[in-house]
């Protein structure tokens, strides 16, 4: 298994990573870089430089004509 570089918005707990973490994923924290009250705009200019599967609940980034969405590197698989 891949990899992957994670991070959550500061809207969100820490706890939502953890199982993440739990299966050996980085995860990182916009408020653990210091990134607390960065503006939306800012703050996915930020995410795209530095390619990192984002987890966020505000709303605001849930337009896609503003944030889209990258190109997935990995698939989840089924379960047999």
């Amino acid at each position: 298994m891949s990899v992957l570089p994670v991070k959550l918005d500061e809207d969100l707990s820490p706890a939502v990573g953890e199982p993440l973490s739990a299966l050996g994923h980085e995860v990182r924290t916009v408020v653990g870089q210091g990134w607390r009250g960065v503006g939306d705009a800012a703050l996915w200019k930020m995410l795209s430089q530095e390619a990192v599967y984002f987890i966020t609940a505000d709303k605001g980034f849930g337009d896609i004509r503003t944030y889209p969405a990258g190109h997935a590197r990995w698939r989840a698989r089924a379960s047999s």
